[in-house]
């Protein structure tokens, strides 16, 4: 019995394929992935198991699928020359007459506007034992969704029954005539007359036997793409997705997108602030100076998925915008682009979700006008760590007074040589590093070769944009190993450190970042001298880390673990100065103390969180870090615990003691504070314990350091609450502890407290009057000390294991 079967494929596709010259592929569809529902619709594909099938499959039995759903099918026949794994096939499709002899997959509405000499091709097989001469495939256009469909290409039978060929009607007058189709996959091109702005591909398959195999691969839309050149305005009109663009002169233009790009002999492609740069093809040819952004805000976009853009030509001059390589979009760099970094402000970034082929050079700034150490980290896979210095510079390696590269060993507590010595080691992506650039005294230059020490180091490499990047994060609790950078002895000030560095080519915004459990969520920075700090809102460091920063972060438990960074959280349009977010309601005060004609200062966050206690809390509060050299330090000292991010509940402490560690004595320095974001109280006050004043700091407040009164000269009062009616009751808080210099009280707020020291037997052993800020007792044996506190209004114990 003979069994009719019509199978209908009707394809419309998206901007998917290659470039050459001549041609554009303008779609591409190989069915390795099942489209159903996404890039096509199956009608009538189904499989009864055996021998009656509309199925895509990889010519296995149980690896077949019908609108994307597994299915198995046996009795398929071998085939040869896929294009890859999968492919369509059918088989008496109308399973006996009891479904409808047609089916068809559609893909709606390819855009070809701007493309001319279209052509479709396709591989074509056939598996047969004899066909009748109502079996054949043909291939069909429908321009403009007329309603009609053209035919453009057959296969079919010669003429007679039971015919063992079927080859292509290459006059489509209804008999085969030319290639025979057979079980091995080969390719047919077809014209199309015409063109439009959309087009309908249709492959249609007739069969009425069982014994009749059709199947097809690999459908690809060709064109040539119109060509618009840049000579002051656009000769062929605005470039669109499907044109081909040619930059003639050097005027800037405007944000477009185009196919391929092509810059002439001795031009430039300028981008204006903001203007953007698209390119949907598969090639950017520079036979000029490249692409230039006038700013960061610039930008190139490379779109064309699952496909490759190819960088040829001439090296590119530099380029300080982004470069976003979308989707599955490869691009092939060739090593000719730099990514250009003229300021520390100003910087050119490689972001998106797309793969990097070959290598890109990338430029960090540093002002090294005064010598210092930077904390530098690595974007790359590959890069060394002898690429940060300039030709003609020097990077040593060692662990001696000669070294000026570091690494930080979080396991040991201790600064190693960087890469165990050998620079030509691989500067591991996320790590940090603690490099020295500029001269020391005579000695130099390091890391910079340039005049004035201010300028950049290029790194070359392989950037990848990487889904999830691990950083491993280790744990020593700090004590033997005397950790000198911190504002504390106790372990809680000195474990857990780990200097880790943003693994992204481009902006990474911290407040995205998922902390683990034993982690505190502040990041610490260093600009040679000060450390700055970050955490949810607060402190004065950015939540936004540049490319190439390095930072501090603390493990609070010995639970090493990974510190997993996400290209989720990269934030390439925002300022990697910005510090402030909207993510968090901040309630407090930014204080900033400078000295030396404002040469030096240091800065410190007071504040309010109804979530957080009156101890340090890791996701509220940051550590202080010592500054290096002269620079003043300014922080909140509570207990053993200093912080430069401070923050308690609204019904804790108002008032805050407050440590200043300054070496200039007698220098003129000034405290101000920016009260833009307190709202929990109206009025902050800072107490002057030397002077005897108390000063609004509404404005400034002008003093000369006096090393002979000491650090704790200062308290920061906050009043005027603007919660409830009546002023909260503020606790005063003190607090006793031991180290090797015996027993200490930290007095906070008191005024001429008296202290007395007991041991276990109840006999006073020592006794301080009109104490402030700290006492400390030369107590060496061992024991439990009981320690009784008194001041006007107030009388507290605390007990001292020593």
């Amino acid at each position: 019995m003979n069994k009719n079967l019509l199978f209908l494929l009707s394809l419309t596709f998206s901007f998917i394929g290659s470039y050459t010259k001549a041609q554009s592929t303008i779609f591409s569809e190989d069915f390795e992935s099942c489209g159903h529902g996404t890039r096509y619709t199956e009608v009538n594909s189904h499989s009864d198991g055996g021998s009656d099938y509309f199925v895509r499959t990889d010519g296995s039995s149980g690896n077949t699928t019908v609108n994307c759903v597994s299915t198995s099918t046996t009795g398929l026949s071998a085939f040869l020359g896929m294009s890859n794994s999968f492919y369509y096939v059918g088989e008496d499709i109308d399973d006996s007459n009891l479904l409808p002899d047609s089916g068809y997959v559609m893909f709606d509405d390819i855009d070809i506007s701007g493309f001319t000499n279209l052509e479709i091709s396709g591989l074509f097989a056939l598996v047969t034992n004899g066909c009748d001469n109502d079996q054949y495939m043909k291939v069909s256009v429908d321009i403009d969704n007329s309603g009609t469909f053209t035919l453009i290409g057959a296969f079919r039978t010669v003429g007679g029954g039971n015919v063992v060929n079927v080859s292509q009607d290459t006059d489509l007058d209804g008999a085969g005539d030319g290639t025979v189709l057979s079980s091995t996959f080969q390719n047919f091109t077809f014209n199309v007359i015409g063109t439009g702005s959309l087009i309908d591909i249709r492959v249609m398959v007739r069969t009425n036997t069982g014994a009749d195999e059709f199947a097809f691969d690999n459908i690809s839309l060709k064109g040539t793409s119109a060509t618009t050149t840049w000579t002051g305005s656009w000769s062929n009109g605005i470039p669109n997705a499907n044109m081909d663009v040619v930059i003639a002169e050097n005027i800037s233009v405007s944000s477009f997108t185009c196919r391929n790009l092509t810059i002439n002999a001795s031009k430039v492609l300028l981008l204006g602030s903001g203007q953007t740069v698209t390119v949907t093809g598969t090639s950017i040819t520079n036979n000029g100076f490249g692409l230039i952004a006038v700013d960061a805000a610039g930008r190139l976009n490379l779109d064309n998925n699952g496909n490759t853009i190819t960088l040829s030509g001439n090296i590119s001059g530099g380029f300080r915008g982004i470069v976003e390589i979308q989707g599955t979009t490869t691009f092939a760099t060739n090593g000719l682009i730099t990514i250009s970094a003229p300021s520390a402000s100003s910087f050119g970034q490689v972001t998106g979700t797309g793969t990097v082929n070959g290598n890109i050079s990338m430029q960090a700034f540093l002002d090294a006008s005064t010598g210092r150490y930077f904390y530098l980290g690595s974007p790359f896979t590959n890069a060394v760590l002898s690429d940060f210095k300039e030709s003609g510079a020097i990077m040593v390696s060692s662990s001696s007074s000669q070294g000026t590269a570091w690494e930080w060993d979080a396991a040991n507590a201790e600064w190693d040589p960087a890469g165990g010595g050998n620079l030509a080691n691989v500067a591991t992506r996320g790590r940090g590093y603690a490099m020295y650039a500029g001269m020391n005294g005579s000695y130099g230059p390091f890391l910079i070769d340039d005049g004035d020490r201010t300028g950049t180091v290029s790194i070359s490499g392989t950037i990848s944009n990487d889904a999830t990047v691990n950083v491993g994060l280790s744990y020593n609790d700090g004590q033997a190993a005397g950790v000198s950078f911190v504002g504390g002895s106790g372990v809680s000030a000195t474990e857990g450190w780990n200097l880790v560095a943003n693994p992204y080519a481009a902006i990474y915004d911290w407040e995205g970042q998922a902390i683990p459990a034993d982690m505190s969520s502040a990041i610490y920075r260093f600009n040679g001298t000060n450390y700055s700090a970050y955490t949810k809102g607060a402190g004065s460091a950015s939540r936004y880390i540049a490319p190439f920063q390095a930072f501090f972060v603390q493990l609070t438990a010995n639970n090493p673990t990974n510190l997993v960074f996400d290209r989720d959280n990269r934030a390439p349009t925002q300022p990697a100065t910005r510090s402030k977010t909207a993510a968090y309601s901040i309630d407090g005060a930014d204080l900033h103390i400078e000295g030396m004609g404002g040469n030096v200062y240091d800065d410190l966050f007071v504040g309010f969180e109804t979530n957080s206690t009156s101890g340090f809390d890791n996701d509220w509060d940051a550590r202080k870090l010592l500054n290096k050299g002269i620079t003043p330090n300014l922080y909140v000292q509570f207990g053993p615990e200093a912080y430069s991010v401070c923050r308690v509940p609204f019904t804790g402490p108002r008032s805050f003691p407050l440590k200043l560690d300054y070496v200039q004595d007698g220098d003129v320095m000034s405290i101000s504070a920016d009260l833009s974001s307190l709202s929990s109280f109206g009025k902050l006050t800072l107490e002057d314990r030397k002077r005897n004043v108390m000063h609004d700091l509404s404005t400034d407040y002008t003093f000369t350091q006096d090393n002979g009164f000491g650090p704790d000269r200062f308290i920061l009062h906050f009043s005027q609450p603007s919660i409830g009616i009546e002023e909260p009751k503020e606790p005063t808080m003190v607090y006793g502890y031991a180290d090797d210099n015996g027993l200490n009280v930290e007095l906070g707020i008191l005024h001429d407290a008296t202290v007395e020291v007991y041991n276990l037997a109840g006999q006073l052993i020592e006794r301080g009057t009109s104490l402030n800020g700290k006492a400390t007792f030369p107590i060496e044996k061992n024991g439990l000390y009981l320690l009784k506190v008194t001041a006007k209004d107030f009388s507290q114990s605390l007990k001292v294991i020593r």
